[in-house]
């Protein structure tokens, strides 16, 4: 009898874990981050299209951890996909929560010149017509508001919340994605030029692309100072792109909850602030960091649209070498700062084969 009680409360603190899982990915832009989440959202075991494990003569303590954890995953239909929240995508709501005019505004004000800096965006006007075909995201997003307490939408009592809930984890799991890539598609056409100035040194010009520009700037933002559109740093907002993407994994689980989904998977595509990450594994037991790693050549390739110098842009602002100031250090990208709090380490070289990641 005894042994039955150890053995059922074992069992109770394992069902408890499998209630909710939360897998955050990090690293650099083309290590593949995205094909690891598109793995993790695969329906069925036999979609993974993982290598059959050896079944004796383990040459490495690594064959037989392979083994063991396939066999685990594959049996009693242990496996379950992961809901994917796109941390870029969260980062645009902020965007969206505005106003389309706003938005017209800030792009506006990024065009400036002055003694010591000037930027510039390529083709301006032509951004501005292809941009007004996008206002209605502005407006759609309103129904779906997250700035405030949304415990009333997780209330399985209220019946009218079902409808409501599904709403919501239509929107922010599947309709804010297609914006974003919408946006995307848009802004990646276009460039931009930084030029610093100095009175001792030849100006520097570093070009961009924009979309890859304004996300990193507008993320920035957002954890500074609250405001998509405005840099001034209060460490009181230096959690809120984790706070909205929490608010999306309740979501998520009243959801399941629902549809009668006794187990929550989910993974957040993707961290690159040591800090978010901190906020996450402060708050769950059963959530870890995952760093995405590839050679830098192979990076390199699968960035292939990017010139040297978008490249090189790209690496200054996910890979600082150090902030020019104290508080960046909390709401600015720092994938280095990721990497080395992660708990699992993924490889993902370029190969001519179906299992993308090792």
């Amino acid at each position: 009898m005894e042994i039955a009680a150890k053995q059922n409360s074992i069992n109770n603190v394992f069902i408890t874990k499998n209630e909710l899982i939360i897998l955050a990915l990090t690293g650099r832009t083309g290590s593949g981050c995205s094909t690891v989440a598109s793995i993790l959202r695969k329906e069925k075991f036999s979609d993974l299209n993982l290598c059959n494990p050896k079944t004796c003569g383990f040459s490495s303590t690594d064959e037989r951890k392979y083994s063991i954890i396939y066999n685990y995953i594959k049996s009693k239909d242990n496996w379950v996909p992961f809901t994917v929240i796109q941390a870029s995508s969260i980062i645009l709501s902020y965007v969206i929560d505005t106003s389309f005019k706003e938005f017209m505004n800030y792009l506006s004000r990024l065009r400036k010149n002055t003694e010591s800096y000037s930027l510039e965006i390529s083709d301006f006007v032509s951004l501005g017509e292809k941009i007004k075909g996008i206002q209605y995201i502005f407006k759609d997003s309103k129904r779906y508001d997250l700035s405030g307490d949304i415990t009333y939408l997780l209330d399985p009592k209220d019946a009218d919340n079902e409808i409501k809930l599904d709403k919501y984890y239509r929107y922010y799991i599947e309709k804010l994605p297609k914006y974003k890539d919408r946006i995307k598609r848009i802004l990646e056409d276009y460039t931009c030029y930084e030029y610093h100035k100095s009175r001792f040194e030849e100006p520097s010009r570093t070009r961009a692309q924009l979309y890859t520009f304004l996300m990193q700037n507008i993320g920035n933002n957002i954890r500074s100072s609250g405001n998509p559109f405005a840099d001034t740093p209060n460490q009181s907002n230096y959690y809120l792109v984790s706070e909205r993407i929490d608010k999306v994994i309740r979501i998520v689980e009243a959801y399941n909850r629902q549809k009668n989904i006794n187990s929550t998977r989910i993974c957040i595509d993707a961290i690159r602030n040591p800090f978010e990450a901190f906020y996450f594994r402060s708050k769950y037991n059963n959530f870890n960091l995952v760093s995405v790693n590839t050679d830098d050549n192979d990076r390199k390739k699968r960035l292939s649209t990017l010139d040297e110098q978008e490249l090189d842009s790209l690496d200054r602002v996910e890979y600082p070498e150090k902030f020019s100031s104290d508080n960046e250090i909390f709401y600015h990208q720092n994938i280095g700062g990721c990497l080395e709090t992660s708990d699992i380490h993924l490889f993902n070289p370029n190969e001519d084969q179906k299992n993308l990641v090792s």
